[in-house]
């Protein structure tokens, strides 16, 4: 993360920051990596609704048709399908500082 400091000499990569660098009131934003979820299916990944539970049905977690027919004969990019969920850079931003002390906090 950066901060602007007044001293850049006095501080070394990977030194972790105290927190009374901040005010309460200040804005700031935070990034990092999310929690992984491991493989995932769409209902969980994209919050597909699934399919009908009762007379027989096969599709009740599967995310149903996915591709084109006859043209373009693929399954277009971008296309919300199982996979990896999480574990990926994400960064919040306009959080305010509302409490500091013992347990600081970040909240919206």
């Amino acid at each position: 993360m950066e901060f602007p400091v007044d001293n850049p000499a006095e501080y070394t990569p990977g030194q972790t920051i105290p927190l009374d660098m901040f005010a309460i009131g200040d804005m700031v934003d935070v990034s990092g990596i999310s929690i992984g979820q491991g493989l995932s299916g769409v209902i969980r990944r994209h919050g597909f609704s699934g399919g009908r539970n009762t007379h027989g049905s096969h599709c009740k977690r599967i995310p149903g048709s996915i591709g084109c027919s006859a043209w373009p004969s693929r399954v277009v990019k971008g296309k919300k399908l199982p996979g990896q969920y999480g574990n990926v850079h994400k960064t919040v931003k306009n959080l305010m500082i509302v409490e500091y002390g013992r347990k600081s906090r970040l909240f919206c």
